[in-house]
């Protein structure tokens, strides 16, 4: 339990240096993407959970289109791409979800800020 709690402060860590560099710089840095693989590999080995190889496939292919014809960036797939590793079997639809309603919702805020 104290491992998950420990392991918890760098995610939070690396996922607030990331949200701030995407929303200031609107970059994200692959170095940032490989520490997050990183505690990915110690989050799923801690967890005995094994990673959902076919998940993070179907969101870079999506991804790569995306970024193909300018409409995402690539750092925003790759983050997506690794933390997909992660989610659990019966839970990818859900989160592609929840991650474009969440979407949709900072799309609109930065719409309105800019106006």
């Amino acid at each position: 339990m104290w491992v998950l709690i420990g392991l918890m402060l760098p995610w939070f860590f690396i996922l607030i240096r990331i949200c701030y560099t995407d929303i200031r710089y609107r970059l994200i840095k692959n170095i940032d993407v490989a520490f997050v693989l990183l505690l990915v590999i110690a989050t799923l080995l801690i967890t005995s959970q094994s990673p959902n190889f076919l998940a993070a496939l179907i969101i870079f292919a999506i991804g790569f289109i995306l970024v193909a014809i300018n409409i995402v960036g690539a750092g925003d797939i790759k983050l997506l791409s690794v933390l997909a590793l992660t989610i659990p079997q019966g839970d990818v639809v859900s989160y592609l979800l929840l991650m474009s309603i969440i979407g949709v919702f900072l799309a609109l805020i930065e719409f309105f800020l800019r106006r």
